[in-house]
């Protein structure tokens, strides 16, 4: 990663989720990007909020 850190992996999770035949939980994107939970919980949160995703019952989409 040589630009913003938190953009590069936001991007990461807009990615995976487009690629993605169902929504996915959090956990299963951490793992999917080697990340922490924690971490992938703080960027879907600002996604959300900006958004770009949208919160299903303890899974995620995106808003498109």
């Amino acid at each position: 990663m040589s630009g913003n850190q938190s953009l590069e992996r936001g991007l990461a999770i807009l990615d995976l989720l487009d690629g993605a035949a169902e929504p996915m939980g959090i956990r299963e994107i951490a793992r999917g990007m080697t990340l922490s939970p924690t971490i992938v919980q703080r960027l879907a949160n600002t996604l959300s909020q900006s958004g770009f995703i949208v919160r299903a019952p303890r899974r995620l989409l995106l808003k498109w």
